[in-house]
């Protein structure tokens, strides 16, 4: 089958033909040629037009042509005066297959324009043979992203994700690497680089684009993801989360209407978390203003606020094998629960350790006696506690829970307790962080 392309050639070099005849009885000087062999000669010179480090190939097959073409010296013969003189201008003799063809018929053979040609003369004839280079090499695009560029983004990307990713090192099989940060459903790069592009502008500085902006992030911070909406245990989340061919089968009311629902939900879920992170801040910047005055052992001594969070984390199994060799293999594991009490404010948590033994329930009891424990041990005698816990009913949000917490603003172990919780299905918090961390060792 013949290509369009080759149609088209055979045409060119069909319609082309010269008015010189250089001593050739039969015509044109393109006619020393049958169309078959003027078709291999362009297709041979096409191959080799194309550029590697820098140079282009078919360019230095010219220079050496001209090389052995131009005569730049010697002497010329006046026809009129029968006199010699010395050459000031250089003179070509263009050879093809070993016959003297005109200058149109050497361009057309080697698929050369005639702008090219002169360029490549005039440079043989001014720096001799040497290997001619793009304009461009070594020159900066208009449109390239500076170093300095880049690092702000990299910068502005680890920034956003100290205040409002989850860090999951360990808990994420699908990812290369460990140490996962996971940002909320609700973000999308888009919406980053939106917050982006505002930052610069307030900085008076120029921002990259965002093709460029994602790239720099695959790149540069691959460690730093958003979370899939499957992945989300929020059932909200989960009912309007459809696919693109569920999507095309819903009325536009429809879309309009979960839309709507979601955006609501989502405004609601980056409240609760601005809050979360902004009272862990708070309370982090007192501990570390006050933190050679504090006296533990005296309550509400500590003028400022101090946070906590606590949560219960999966069951681990002793011993942990996951290939079950054969002697395990028809053994049950011990099991072991582990609830961790995290103190904010100084960046550490406590966790507790609970033997399949000693297990009893996972109520409200349960709770309150490790939670009793742990801010006995690790307060800092303030005057004002935060806590943040998830929304289950069993363990945490209770009578149980809130009559221990009146109990202790009563005998004045405390001035005042905020307990909050976070949006159901979007409750992880600083507890899930070491619990990654303890997985990840164990």
């Amino acid at each position: 089958m013949v290509s369009e392309q080759d149609s088209q050639e055979k045409k060119l070099i069909s319609e082309f033909e010269c008015e010189c005849h250089h001593g050739n009885e039969r015509g044109s000087c393109s006619s020393l040629f049958s169309p078959m062999s003027m078709m291999e000669m362009r297709q041979q010179f096409r191959e080799i037009d194309y550029y590697k480090d820098h140079t282009n190939q078919l360019d230095l097959v010219i220079i050496g042509l001209l090389r052995a073409l131009v005569c730049r010296d010697g002497v010329t013969r006046s026809s009129k005066k029968k006199t010699q003189k010395e050459r000031t201008e250089s003179h070509t003799v263009f050879m093809l297959g070993g016959h003297v063809v005109c200058e149109k018929t050497f361009l057309f053979a080697h698929n050369l324009s005639k702008k090219r040609y002169k360029r490549l003369k005039k440079l043989y004839l001014n720096i001799g043979l040497a290997e001619p280079q793009h304009g461009n090499t070594n020159a900066m695009p208009h449109n390239a992203i500076l170093p300095e560029m880049e690092a702000r983004v990299v910068s502005f990307i680890r920034e956003y994700a100290v205040q409002h990713a989850l860090y999951l090192p360990g808990r994420q099989p699908n990812h290369f690497k460990l140490n996962v940060k996971l940002l909320p459903t609700s973000t999308s790069k888009k919406k980053v680089h939106k917050l982006y592009v505002e930052a610069c502008k307030q900085q008076a500085e120029d921002p990259v684009s965002l093709p460029s902006f994602q790239k720099i992030w695959m790149r540069v911070c691959p460690e730093i993801v958003i979370m899939k909406p499957m992945t989300d245990l929020c059932a909200l989340c989960q009912k309007h989360y459809t696919s693109h061919p569920e999507k095309a089968v819903l009325t536009e009311q429809q879309k309009r209407e979960t839309h709507a629902v979601m955006e609501a939900h989502f405004q609601k879920v980056d409240e609760e978390r601005d809050h979360y992170q902004k009272v862990i801040a708070e309370s982090k910047t007192a501990f570390r203003t006050n933190q050679r005055t504090l006296t533990p052992d005296i309550p509400c001594s500590y003028e400022g606020t101090c946070h906590y969070t606590f949560d219960m984390a999966q069951l681990v199994s002793i011993p942990h094998e996951p290939l079950q060799p054969g002697p395990v293999y028809f053994l049950c594991p011990f099991k072991i629960s582990i609830f961790g009490v995290m103190n904010d404010s100084r960046k550490k948590q406590v966790n507790y350790l609970i033997p399949e033994s000693c297990n009893i329930a996972k109520g409200s009891n349960y709770i309150v006696s490790m939670l009793d424990h742990s801010l006995k041990t690790q307060g800092l005698g303030e005057k004002k506690l935060l806590l943040h816990a998830d929304n289950c009913v069993w363990q945490n949000k209770n009578n149980t829970i809130m009559a221990y917490l009146c109990y202790c603003v009563q005998i004045g172990r405390y001035e005042s307790i905020t307990l909050s919780f976070m949006v159901v299905g979007h409750t992880k918090c600083s507890c899930d962080w070491c619990f990654g961390l303890f997985k990840q060792l164990f």
